[in-house]
């Protein structure tokens, strides 16, 4: 299992600015911020292709944890993603040094898989292909299908807020995802807010966009944030490019 060391990765992006922007983020949140960019640097796993993994946020007596693991039929297929943001950052994969050359022959899916698997499902909205081969594969090791949950949204004892998200608390939710996930004003004005739970601790907001109702275009999907009501700082947030579907 290959691991990286990466201080000087972290040195060059909080100089770049691609790490968290200031002021806005809890500490579990610019934790989530920093794996996003150390996995896509280390292995090329970029923002769309997260759509194929559920992502576990931990904190533990040594920093954050964040692993990436394949959803459901994925499980065997796209392996764990496991990335310790901080100072002194690593990464590693679970299936590293396994063979991944054939396309979806392999047994083993990684960066070339998941770039036609975001090819061909931006255009047809169906992943029911993938599925099966991946299912296939599943099989054929004796593995068993993972439907890995996410403990990164825990909403207990949320309610369904029926009247829009307060102005305030929305506006950092569109900060946030202007900040880190690059999108312009003009993307910005074209998301709605599909659904919206709060409990005492938090608000948490779906984020919508669609830019064109026919094809997938680069940015659609869903921006989940989550809002501290202490401080209006963000707490989590995530990115679902929405190409995970079955048409």
């Amino acid at each position: 299992m290959k691991r990286f060391t990466c201080l000087v990765l972290m040195t060059v992006l909080l100089m770049t600015g691609l790490a968290c922007g200031e002021g806005i983020y809890t500490e579990r949140a610019e934790a989530g911020i920093q794996a996003d960019r150390l996995l896509e640097k280390n292995y090329g796993i970029v923002q769309e292709m997260l759509t194929y993994f559920t992502r576990h946020t931990e904190k533990t007596d040594q920093g954050y944890v964040v692993t990436y693991s394949g959803s459901e039929a994925f499980y065997d297929v796209l392996g764990t993603y496991t990335v310790r943001p901080g100072g002194n950052p690593e990464v590693e994969w679970s299936l590293d040094g396994r063979d991944t050359s054939g396309m979806f022959d392999a047994e083993v899916w990684g960066r070339e898989q998941l770039e036609e698997m975001v090819r061909q499902t931006s255009q047809t909205r169906s992943i029911s292909e993938f599925w099966t081969r991946a299912m296939e594969i599943t099989t054929q090791h004796g593995a068993e299908v993972k439907d890995v949950k996410s403990a990164d949204i825990d909403m207990e004892d949320a309610e369904y807020i029926e009247e829009a998200i307060p102005e305030d608390v929305l506006a950092v939710m569109k900060q946030a995802v202007r900040e880190q996930y690059g999108l312009s004003e003009d993307q910005l004005a074209r998301m709605s807010v599909t659904m919206a739970y709060e409990n005492d601790r938090e608000i948490l907001g779906y984020l919508w966009l669609a830019q064109d109702e026919e094809v997938w275009t680069e940015k659609d999907g869903q921006y989940t944030v989550a809002v501290l009501k202490d401080g209006n700082l963000v707490d989590y947030m995530e990115y679902d490019a929405a190409l995970s579907g079955n048409g």
